[in-house]
């Protein structure tokens, strides 16, 4: 699950959140992003009702469930393009939108492959008990600015310097209710997570390929096309369920126009 978009509740707002942080968009916030971005909404708002449904049902022994929270994911195969675009940009060197609304200025990034390790852990871990009915943020270590994640993939690429606007708001990271903490899951069930540098430098040579490159379009054409299609359809949950009594960190979510929102993707080359 995901977070996104100013959020109230979470008395740990200076430091990394814990799972049990409260993290729930206000209405003001929630308004602002529906009409931002309504498949953004749609889409978290939907995995935001999901996670009360099944710890409810937990709650009731219905049935055995385990929440993973990330944030922006990173890595080959986005089906968004978001980071290609970045990459794009600062190779034609483009200015970079670098403000971000996350309360203390920082944000957590998950690797691809960290994720899968995370389910693997999950499915075979021995105890139930360790798992079931608990939730794990699944993050990098590192808790940094947007603006210092330009920095170190402008590094990566052997580029100079970016030109940064900090006056507007960039669209690569829709998790921005700032750090989340990633200590519970790594030491209940030994999760190591991939260095930012590493994630960087495997992520910038696999777009270096213009077959990868040209493999994410397809994708993030083929998502924009899926969530346009969908537009009709009823929100998944209304405000009052996104307004539930939980300590979720999960995306205050956005409904299917994203085609309209997202800037076309350039080849790099």
């Amino acid at each position: 699950m995901a977070t996104s978009r100013r959020f109230e509740g979470s008395d740990n707002a200076d430091k990394a959140l814990l799972e049990e942080d409260a993290c729930v968009p206000n209405d003001t916030a929630r308004q602002k992003l529906r009409k931002k971005n309504r498949y953004q909404y749609r889409y978290g708002n939907g995995k935001f009702v999901c996670e009360q449904l099944l710890l409810k049902a937990n709650r009731r022994n219905e049935l055995n469930v385990t929440i993973l929270r990330l944030p922006d994911v990173i890595g080959p195969n986005d089906n968004i393009g978001s980071f290609l675009e970045l990459q794009t940009d600062l190779i034609q060197r483009r200015s970079i939108n670098s403000k971000t609304m996350s309360p203390n200025g920082t944000i957590s990034l998950v690797f691809v492959s960290d994720v899968a390790q995370a389910i693997v852990l999950v499915s075979t871990c021995k105890s139930m008990s360790y798992v079931n009915g608990e939730i794990f943020h699944v993050t990098m270590d590192e808790r940094i600015s947007f603006k210092d994640l330009v920095l170190e993939t402008s590094a990566v690429l052997g580029l100079e310097l970016p030109k940064l606007n900090l006056n507007e708001e960039n669209e690569l990271v829709t998790v921005d209710c700032g750090a989340i903490d990633n200590s519970k899951i790594k030491s209940r069930l030994k999760f190591v997570p991939t260095s930012l540098r590493e994630a960087l430098e495997i992520t910038c040579a696999w777009y270096a390929s213009p077959r990868n490159r040209l493999h994410t379009k397809c994708l993030a054409q083929s998502t924009d096309s899926s969530s346009s299609s969908s537009d009709s359809d009823s929100d998944p949950g209304s405000d009052s369920d996104s307004d539930s009594d939980s300590g979720s960190d999960s995306d205050s979510g956005t409904d299917p126009d994203s085609s309209n929102d997202r800037k076309s993707l350039s080849d790099p080359t």
